[in-house]
């Protein structure tokens, strides 16, 4: 199920269905997991499953379970709005020689940001096309996507003051080199300031550059907080 083509794969559980919790773990050797495709698979280490105390009930990011899965006669579901890492997906599926649509996405990446959008739109659906009342949204897990935020927001002040620091330094050469009126012997005479003006004017675009990275994390930062809110 993907929301309006808008690369946000989903994932609904008949939620009667579930033992008691959903955990998100990593798979034991020899665990056996019966997909919605009706095949049976037996899992690797580390294979990122979600599980419930039964057992898995499917594979983070590539395919669903038969044993929860929804049917006509389903009553209350549970919606998954996920973020899954790329590599973990790929090995997966080549592992268990898996091909699925929600795989070719994941495996590609997905907008994390997308995720609490994606499930706002699919309850709509849901409410729209089925009727019931929706409880509400529960976040969990680590969001690696406001580390990456704060990664690049400290990149860019870091390349902020060194732009400032060179930036000044190229500034002092070039008005001491215009002062002294020295000039490079050529086919016409160039003074030499004009020179030393480049590495001034490169690390002011490079303050540029960090002034405008610094702010566009600090709205991304506070968009994330405002969805998470």
């Amino acid at each position: 199920m993907c929301i309006r083509d808008s690369n946000r794969p989903l994932h609904a559980y008949d939620a009667d269905k579930i033992d008691k919790e959903i955990v998100v773990r990593n798979s034991k050797s020899g665990e056996t997991f019966t997909a919605l495709d009706g095949k049976n698979y037996k899992l690797g280490n580390n294979m990122c499953v979600i599980s419930d105390r039964s057992g898995p009930l499917g594979l983070g990011g590539i395919i669903g379970g038969s044993r929860s899965g929804t049917e006509f006669d389903t009553k209350n579901i549970l919606l998954e709005s996920a973020y899954f890492v790329p590599s973990s997906i790929r090995k997966t599926s080549k592992l268990l020689g898996l091909e699925t649509d929600a795989k070719y996405r994941f495996e590609r990446g997905i907008d994390p940001n997308s995720m609490i959008d994606g499930l706002k739109i699919a309850t709509d659906l849901v409410l729209k096309i089925c009727g019931g009342e929706a409880s509400k949204f529960e976040i969990t897990g680590k969001n690696s996507h406001k580390s990456k935020i704060i990664l690049r927001m400290f990149i860019a002040i870091v390349a902020l003051m060194a732009g400032l620091i060179f930036c000044k330094a190229g500034i002092d050469a070039t008005v001491l080199y215009y002062n002294l009126g020295q000039k490079i012997e050529l086919e016409i005479d160039v003074p030499i300031w004009w020179m030393y003006l480049a590495f001034p004017t490169g690390f002011l675009i490079l303050i540029l550059f960090s002034t405008q990275m610094f702010l566009e994390e600090i709205l991304n930062l506070k968009n994330l907080k405002s969805k998470a809110d």
